[in-house]
């Protein structure tokens, strides 16, 4: 404010980086000789580059302000306009604002310069003491823990390239990851990737609707030979305005991307003038192994890559960047998946590895913790889990993220009650087409059917046709509802992009409507897309049983059991993965053993239908068919249909009048 422009300030962005991190300021006294000697010594020990001559603490400097501010040589006559620290808004930020005796009032934007012309001896002292109150505001406002509130969302769409080429789609991608990377690192920030805008149709502000965002990131990349211009716009989410826009150029080349991430870093840290948050770390990385990164951070979101060559290579970054953060959560994340996928305790060490090194380079870092949460369990650690997320409240304090990993926790452990009154806070806070289907999806498992149909549908005026909630509702039909309405459902998901699960549960539909070959045919697609998978080998099994095929049916059920086997090691299966067990026991032989499992699964999960529905038909299967009719009654009050008592486990109970008295009762859609 006092010369006019950045003490700092290159030519282009990467040049300002380099003066802010090693340059001398361009000496304030040689720009300004007006100004007094005593507040030009201020102005640069704040900028000095070792943290022991910088002043102590903001109090001291705002003393000194004020001291200058009441030199007699420096006070303008009482009727000249002033300065003053105006109140903090609602939001929690101060401004200041010019007020003349002719009650003149505007926002206070120059650069170093008075609007109104004042004589530079008169606009100094005011300006010295609104500084000086402003510094006493912010103090008081930390040392209070004041916040504004809720955390800026803001949403993050995919870039958009003018003219798409393979060096401009990964300038783009690096662009993204710098951005989800920066925004984050800055206080009260949150971002929405992508991932969470899929099929969101319309434009900023039908975004920013459908994941209640206060502002939309829209980031256009056009090239320039052998550089990328980009252009960054902040827009509001209600009514589309510009907030902030800006442009850069950066180099377009992929060994470049390094000195790319770090321009649109600096950028949107001007864009957003917040503070960092404490215990976040600058990129730190060689240029290769950072071009290296983004390749394969880009090969495994295309799915275009084995895991576990790509966890080795993440080893050969962080050995030659050891202090690259961003490696190191990803090789845990890509470890706790490997663990999911192939139930190697291994795994799970590689993870603990990557999190213990991510927090020791990032303690302030929200996803190092995510990532934790998550690791504590897929162990079966609660009380590791509770405490992480105690953390979290303490380093993100107001945040729904920790809601959600509330409600994460408790939806593992089977305390579905308690994972939906999670979910409905985290709903009432930010309706985003997510967390309602996420609700929706778990009212529909207790038998709360006409609220999960509301919220379903809720989701889907949010972000009409999107996939994923359409496969929720196809879910909630396959359950509880039409079965021709969920099979139309998943032919045209199968159809638009088969994934794994649609496989799955279109070839279920078969199987209640009594196709086990075309059942196991689906069933046979959807285990080439993820070989392995529990619970559809478990139904490929259920479709050669009901073709006849026992040995084929019991050879399936003995890979199922060895999975299990595997992942107990190394950490303790949920409820519904214990009545899996027992399915697989109880059609191997062992009925006893059977039903003590899904019993233990049932006691400590006693409200989840999914587990109450399979605990019967175990029961069912092993001859207990007192205890298998009264679970089913109870999973047909949590809203299980009659269809899934016809499969050929529950032929035991047919003779029983009470049994077919239950499934003959009339029942609404929605009961």
């Amino acid at each position: 404010m006092l010369a006019g422009r950045s003490p700092f300030l290159g030519k282009t962005p990467a040049e300002t980086l380099r003066n802010v991190a090693g340059g001398p300021p361009e000496p304030l006294g040689r720009l300004r000789p007006d100004l007094p000697a005593d507040l030009v010594a201020i102005a640069e020990s704040l900028l000095e580059k070792d943290p022991a001559r910088r002043p102590a603490d903001a109090i001291h400097v705002a003393q000194e302000l004020r001291a200058l501010a009441a030199r007699p040589e420096l006070s303008p006559p009482a009727d000249w306009p002033r300065l003053q620290a105006a109140p903090m808004t609602a939001s929690g930020e101060a401004s200041t604002v010019i007020e003349g005796p002719a009650g003149m009032r505007g926002s206070f934007l120059d650069s170093g310069r008075s609007r109104f012309g004042l004589r530079r001896p008169m606009w100094i002292a005011s300006l010295l003491f609104a500084l000086a109150s402003t510094l006493v505001l912010g103090v008081l406002s930390m040392r209070h823990g004041q916040t504004a509130g809720e955390p800026l969302r803001v949403a993050v769409p995919n870039p958009v390239v003018q003219r798409p080429g393979e060096e401009l789609d990964f300038a783009a991608f690096t662009v993204l990851n710098s951005v989800l990377r920066t925004l984050p690192a800055l206080d009260g920030v949150t971002a929405i990737d992508p991932s969470q805008l899929r099929d969101v149709r319309g434009g900023n502000r039908e975004i920013a609707r459908a994941v209640s965002a206060n502002e939309v990131l829209a980031a256009t990349l056009t090239g320039k030979g052998k550089t990328v211009e980009i252009s960054l716009r902040r827009i509001r989410g209600n009514d589309g305005e510009v907030l902030w826009q800006d442009r850069i150029e950066e180099p377009a080349a992929p060994q470049e991307a390094l000195t790319l991430a770090r321009g649109v870093a600096m950028a949107l840290r001007q864009a957003y003038d917040r503070d960092a948050r404490p215990g976040i770390p600058e990129l730190e990385a060689r240029a290769g192994d950072f071009t290296a990164f983004l390749q394969l951070k880009r090969r495994i979101e295309a799915g275009r890559s084995a895991w576990a060559p790509e966890l080795d290579r993440l080893d050969a970054i962080v050995a030659s960047s050891p202090r690259f953060v961003d490696a190191h959560i990803q090789a845990a994340s890509l470890a706790i998946q490997l663990y999911e996928d192939a139930k190697n305790p291994a795994y799970l060490e590689r993870a603990r590895s990557s999190l213990r090194r991510s927090r020791l380079l990032a303690p302030g870092l929200p996803n190092v913790l995510w990532i934790e949460i998550r690791l504590a369990i897929t162990e079966g650690d609660w009380v590791s889990a509770e405490q992480l997320i105690a953390e979290l409240d303490r380093l993100a304090p107001g945040d729904v993220s920790v809601l959600l990993q509330r409600h994460f926790l408790a939806h593992q452990r089977g305390r579905l009650d308690e994972a939906i009154s999670w979910m409905r806070e985290v709903v009432q806070r930010q309706p985003t087409w997510r967390t309602l289907a996420s609700l929706g999806g778990l009212e529909a498992r207790t038998g709360q059917l006409p609220q999960a149909r509301q919220h379903l549908d809720e989701a889907l005026r949010l972000v009409p046709g999107n996939t994923w909630v359409l496969a929720k509702r196809g879910e909630m039909e396959l359950a509880y509802g039409d079965l021709s309405q969920a099979e139309t459902i998943y032919r045209d998901l199968v159809r638009a992009g088969p994934q794994r699960s649609d496989l799955t549960n279109l070839g279920l539909i078969h199987l209640l409507l009594g196709r086990p070959a075309e059942a196991a045919a689906e069933f046979r697609r959807a285990l080439q897309i993820e070989p392995g998978h529990i619970t559809v080998t478990l139904n490929l099994a259920d479709a050669e049983q009901a073709l006849g095929h026992h040995r084929e049916a019991d050879e399936l059920r003995r890979q199922v059991l060895a999975a299990l086997d595997a992942k107990e090691h190394g950490a303790s299966l949920l409820p519904l993965e214990r009545t899996l067990r027992a399915q697989c026991l109880v059609y191997l032989g062992d009925g006893p053993k059977a039903v003590e499992v899904a019993l233990g699964a049932l006691q400590e999960s006693p409200e989840d239908a999914d587990v109450v529905y399979q605990s019967a038909l175990v029961l069912a299967v092993a001859g207990e068919r007192a205890s298998a009719l009264a679970l089913s009654r109870k999973a047909l009050s949590l809203g299980y249909q009659p269809r899934w008592f016809e499969v050929p486990a529950f032929d035991s109970l047919r003779s029983e009048p009470a049994f077919r008295e239950l499934l003959a009762q009339p029942r609404a859609p929605d009961s």
